[in-house]
């Protein structure tokens, strides 16, 4: 699942843009607290835990950014990065627009108008944007009851497929605006960090394993080596969350797949095999919350939603984050959960039993294609049918060769393109 939310920074407003990188770069939602409490709940020994954030995009764009592909984000750089200014010295790199801004009081409470709606007024400022991909359930699962060096395996697996994402949304999307027209940037800049856990739901104080990457794109490049802002309307448009969502969920797959784990293909989405469907339905309260509300929108509606009002309506259900629960407690709650569906690490060790890509690349292939073609006629949009191609592909190709197979298809007119 991608989602697609607007990160406005209004011109000398510092206070805001470290707001907005603290929600990023939130410890308390990084897999460190609760990964340390769930290996003392196991009875192994403390261990330094990766880093959960990295630089990600173009070696032009991080240069002059001045950060490096792959080091981790520190809060004060993706502050002054949210202003569009360089991370290294505060060097502007981006020129400021108009943008909108919510209005508060003198106390910092929102203002709303007779029908209640927020009042917003425009200022100069400058507007990032935040691609949040979300894992498969079974992938969350997994990793909550994975031994150290496997939770970073699946760590690493989920930064490396929101830097796939990001290079999809930005370089294959007109995202950047030049010479009057909106086109595919050259490279990106963005800032990645690692959550592991959903929101809490009314019913559920004690939030349930959610491994999502809040990808930060800070800028985009121009044909003409331009540092600019994105461009978010293309990121809405023809289905392209889906096929977003849809490679970076083929990158994961790849992972577990070569790390010896056997995936299952359903619809536009895979789990992972071993993990119990009941446990995987018992920690979805979040998941439940937003069908409820899209459900609620669409009888309202008489139509399905669109991408952009599906975005909307997750975003709606979400709590105010509050007083969060101790890592110790959740950790707890999360081995209790899993130990009634019969689900730990023993289970997680003894359903690591396949020896990666192992057909002929060409009995894969022929699986996919097969797969892809059954299912074109169903497509609603040009990124519907593209998101096809991956979630076919997905445990059964490596993302490198699944890119071919899409432009197969497009220059054979199979895809509208």
């Amino acid at each position: 699942m991608l989602t697609i939310r607007k990160i406005r920074v209004a011109s000398g407003d510092t206070a805001a843009a470290r707001r907005a990188a603290r929600y990023v770069l939130a410890p308390s939602e990084a897999p460190g607290p609760v990964a340390s409490a769930l290996d003392a709940l196991r009875g192994l020994p403390a261990s330094d835990p990766p880093p959960s954030s990295r630089w990600l995009g173009s070696a032009t764009m991080l240069e002059r950014l001045g950060v490096a592909h792959g080091a981790a984000v520190e809060l004060a750089e993706l502050a002054l990065a949210l202003q569009g200014r360089a991370a290294s010295d505060g060097t502007r790199l981006r020129v400021e627009g108009l943008i909108e801004r919510e209005i508060s009081d003198e106390r910092g409470r929102p203002v709303y108008d007779g029908a209640g709606r927020r009042l917003t007024e425009r200022v100069r400022g400058t507007k990032c944007v935040d691609l949040t991909f979300s894992a498969p359930k079974s992938v969350s699962i997994l990793w909550s009851q994975a031994p150290p060096q496997l939770r970073a395996e699946i760590e690493g697996a989920m930064l490396d497929a929101a830097d796939a994402m990001l290079a999809t949304m930005t370089q294959t999307k007109a995202v950047v605006a030049h010479g009057g027209r909106l086109h595919p940037a050259i490279g990106f800049a963005a800032a990645a960090a690692l959550h592991v856990m959903a929101r809490a739901t009314k019913a559920e104080p004690v939030p349930a394993p959610q491994l999502h990457v809040h990808a930060i794109v800070v800028g985009v490049e121009r044909a003409d080596g331009f540092f600019a802002g994105p461009e978010l309307s293309s990121m809405f448009k023809g289905g392209a969350p889906l096929e977003g969502g849809a490679v970076a969920r083929a990158k994961v797959a790849e992972r577990l797949v070569e790390a010896g784990f056997e995936v299952d293909r359903e619809g536009r989405f895979f789990e992972v095999r071993g993990v119990p469907a009941a446990l995987i339905e018992r920690m979805s309260a979040r998941t439940r919350d937003v069908d409820a509300r899209i459900g609620e929108r669409e009888r309202a509606k008489g139509a399905p939603l669109t991408n952009r009002e599906r975005a909307v309506a997750a975003l709606e259900t979400r709590l105010r984050k509050g007083a969060e629960a101790p890592p110790e407690r959740i950790a707890a709650t999360w081995s209790a959960w899993a130990g009634e569906h019969s689900y730990g690490p023993a289970e997680v060790a003894a359903s690591r039993v396949g020896g990666g890509f192992e057909a002929s690349l060409g009995d894969r292939l022929t699986a996919v294609m097969g797969a892809v073609g059954a299912r074109l006629g169903t497509a609603r949009s040009e990124g519907d049918e593209r998101a096809t191609v991956f979630e076919c592909a997905a445990g059964r190709l490596r993302l490198s060769e699944a890119l071919p197979r899409l432009d197969e298809l497009l220059a054979t007119g199979r895809l509208t393109g």
